[in-house]
């Protein structure tokens, strides 16, 4: 999927979360709780890990 980030316009190529996957990682503990808060907030976001937490790029 390509970003749609509005602020930088980046189209950058990425990994949508599947949920159903995220769900697995979880129960056979592969991520500690940290990093399953930000999994979760990412679920459906159409903009990528780094526009997500702020670091757009700038051209």
């Amino acid at each position: 999927m390509q970003c749609q980030c509005k602020e930088c316009g980046c189209r950058k190529e990425f990994d949508s979360i599947d949920k159903e996957k995220l769900l697995n990682t979880i129960q056979h503990g592969k991520l500690n709780k940290k990093q399953i808060e930000f999994a979760m907030k990412r679920i459906d976001s159409k903009i990528c890990e780094g526009c997500f937490v702020g670091r757009h790029i700038k051209y």
